[in-house]
């Protein structure tokens, strides 16, 4: 068997893996033990593990380490109470893999433990370039400490073996999101409608915005002038999802509550849940924001997005994506010509699908399983 522990900290994290972890449960050589921490245990982001539960994925245990507020000093001390949390785990725990996803900063704790342990780290997502986020610095650190990399472009493949020092288990495998929505069922309007109680206008807008953590000022000044544009709109529907529980957070949620009063027809929803999300973004008109769902997710639905600011500058942007400093006035503008029909980008080629990218990522951990115990004089019980 191949003992397999993985580690979800929030949830959109949670959604790209949902499809692999389900894949590695049934799998009979596998014995797969999910870890759940983060803003998944934090009533504030909508009590996520709600929907680990609802997949009826067996949870190994809950890891409650999560900051009371949303400033560096409490998210360095839940740092340091998740390392002696996984600490003591993983001396109880033995496992052949770790696996994590992305660049969280609840994720510096599992890994370092790891690491210190000699527990292999599968790594997803690696090497990919956000500018405008601290989150750029924590993805290239869980890369320098992984042994298995599985990057979703070729350009991310070519910084991580820049990183690792050569091409050994660095392998391309795509985005688990982008298989994960063409292979979904999307959700009808009025199932929509009736699930997140709202009610779809003429014009329909999705707006995701996080903090900017390396330049937290420019988080709020970006905000308002998304908000200042979307002010005096007539006839459309504006849906706001929470950011991530980063410095800022709550002075975020408390610009979006003081719109949505004085704004009919908007509305602040804490988690939307993957196969909710992405059926949302099919039906607007438009997305907004700094989310990397924008760059990444949105664009094989045919959605249009604008990206706010450089939080997401380094990725590669399909042509589906406008990229602008955050004026209100452009933004309006960019908006306005989206709402009027006048761009109509179908996007196609899109660099960060794969086909079976699900399979591949197990494929490849049965083989680098087969080589390690090779190369540590055991023989493979597979």
């Amino acid at each position: 068997m191949i003992n397999i522990c993985v580690v979800t900290a929030n949830r959109a994290e949670y959604g790209i893996l949902a499809p692999l972890i389900k894949k590695l449960e049934e799998d009979k050589i596998i014995n797969l033990d999910l870890i759940v921490t983060g803003s998944h245990l934090d009533k504030k982001y909508g009590f996520t593990i709600n929907e680990i539960i609802k997949d009826k994925i067996m949870i190994k245990k809950r890891i409650n380490i999560y900051p009371k507020k949303d400033k560096i000093p409490h998210i360095i001390n839940s740092i340091s109470k998740s390392l002696e949390e996984f600490s003591r785990f993983f001396l109880k725990n033995k496992y052949d893999y770790l696996l994590v996803l992305g660049d969280r900063h609840e994720l510096i704790a599992p890994c370092l433990c790891s690491f210190f342990n000699n527990i292999p780290i599968i790594h997803i997502n690696g090497g990919d370039v956000t500018v405008g986020s601290l989150d750029n610095k924590i993805r290239n650190f869980l890369t320098s400490l992984s042994t298995l990399h599985f990057v979703t472009n070729n350009d991310s493949m070519k910084r991580v073996v820049k990183i690792m020092g050569n091409k050994k288990n660095v392998f391309n495998v795509g985005s688990l999101a982008v298989e994960r929505i063409i292979k979904l069922s999307k959700i009808s309007k009025k199932n929509l409608e009736d699930k997140l109680k709202i009610k779809f206008k003429k014009n329909n807008l999705l707006i995701t915005f996080h903090p900017i953590t390396n330049n937290i000022n420019s988080t709020f000044k970006y905000l308002n002038e998304i908000l200042r544009a979307l002010k005096d709109l007539k006839n459309t529907m504006i849906v706001f999802t929470y950011p991530n529980n980063d410095e800022g957070s709550q002075e975020i949620i408390n610009m979006l509550k003081n719109f949505i009063k004085n704004n009919q027809n908007s509305y602040l929803l804490k988690s939307f849940g993957f196969e909710n999300y992405i059926s949302f973004a099919k039906y607007v008109d438009c997305v907004i924001g700094n989310s990397s769902s924008g760059i990444l997710e949105v664009p094989i639905l045919n959605t249009p997005t604008i990206n706010i600011g450089n939080r997401q500058i380094g990725r590669i942007f399909p042509k589906s994506v406008i990229s602008l400093n955050g004026n209100s006035k452009k933004i309006k503008f960019e908006l306005l010509k989206i709402l009027n029909k006048k761009r109509n980008i179908k996007y196609k080629n899109n660099p960060y699908y794969k086909i079976n990218t699900v399979n591949c990522i197990i494929s490849l951990i049965k083989d680098s399983y087969i080589k390690l115990n090779k190369e540590n004089g055991k023989l493979s019980n597979l």
